[in-house]
This record gives C-alpha cells, structure tokens and sequence, in this order.
C-alpha cells in the first residue's frame, strides 16, 4: 500500500473513532418526562428471592405516592403509571459497570433508576396502568415483551446518552427472555389456583 493511500486511512480511522466517540456521549432525543414520587427502602436477600430475584444484588421495595404516583409522559401526551413492588434496579454486572463507568452510567440505582423500576413493573405485571390525559381515570394495558422493551428504550432516552441508552436496551432485548418467561408462567399459575 503507498504511503499516500495509508495516511489516508489514518486519518478516516480517527475520524471514525472520533465521530463515534461523540456520538456516544451525545444526549439521546428526550421522549418525555418523569412525574411524580415513589418512596424506596430497602429489602432483605429473603424477600428480594421471594420477589424472583437472585440472592446477593441489592434490590428495593418501590412504593409510589398515592396523590402523585410515580409515572412517565410520553411527549404525545400519554401516561404510563409504574407498579409498586420489588425492583433490582439495573441488572448489570459489577465487572460492567467499572468497564463503561467513564461514559456510561449503568448503576443500578443511578441515572435511569425510574427507567429500571419501570421496566421490572412491567416484567413483573405483565402491563401497566395508562392514561391518555390527566383528567382521564387510569386503565390497565396489557402489554407483549416487545412493548415493554420499547417503552423502556423510550424512558432511557429521557435520562441517558445515546450509546448508553442503545447499550443498555440491548441488553434488555437479548437477556429479558427468561425473566419475561419466569413471570408468565407464574401469572399463569395463579390464574390456575382454584
């Protein structure tokens, strides 16, 4: 290769690393904004494996404000309320979070906490109340893997950047399998309870 056609390449490749690089820092477009309160305490390992989870990652008890519960307003001016109950947060590794620290936050109460609860809400629940204008009564919307994947990508972009926001619903899309499918079938065993 000559020298020419080298430098060349040089320099599109620091351009590229470069242009991705700030593109991974870039703000992710805002989707619409979280209201509300929900109170948060802590729970012990033996409650945190009733609820599902492993024993050992902290996990907490998420409960909202009964005059101003814990929600998120999609920019179309629809309302997603988020289910009381047990959440882990984030379930990313430890060895992960240290890797991403300098340009992504991934703790899992961190930046995207009310995301994370969200998204375990709807794992859990298998849906959530919505609401298309604030004068309307909450009613409850089933919703598919898919869905709640989506509507989770869409709350990360209200708090996140947008490598870490891609990053992280990555993950949620290629690992949430098994946990959508632990709850289901556990919804369906009560449904079967006489």
């Amino acid at each position: 290769m000559s020298p020419f056609v080298a430098s060349i390449l040089s320099i599109l490749a620091r351009k590229a690393i470069e242009y991705a690089k700030n593109w991974a820092v870039k703000s992710a477009r805002p989707r619409g904004t979280w209201m509300g309160k929900a109170s948060e305490s802590c729970v012990t390992d033996e409650a945190a494996v009733q609820a599902g989870y492993k024993s050992g990652p902290p996990c907490r008890l998420i409960i909202a404000d009964e005059q101003d519960p814990l929600r998120w307003r999609h920019e179309s001016g629809v309302e997603y309320r988020v289910g009381d109950g047990i959440s882990d947060g984030g379930s990313t590794p430890f060895f992960l979070r240290d890797t991403v620290k300098s340009w992504a936050d991934i703790e899992p109460f961190g930046r995207h906490a009310n995301a994370f609860y969200a998204h375990d809400s709807f794992y859990r629940d298998g849906g959530c109340f919505v609401r298309k204008t604030t004068a309307a009564e909450w009613e409850w919307m089933r919703l598919n893997r898919g869905q709640a994947d989506f509507l989770f990508l869409q709350m990360l972009c209200s708090t996140g950047r947008q490598a870490e926001v891609f990053a992280i619903w990555q993950a949620a899309r290629r690992f949430g399998a098994r946990p959508w499918a632990v709850y289901r079938k556990r919804e369906a065993a009560l449904l079967a309870r006489p």
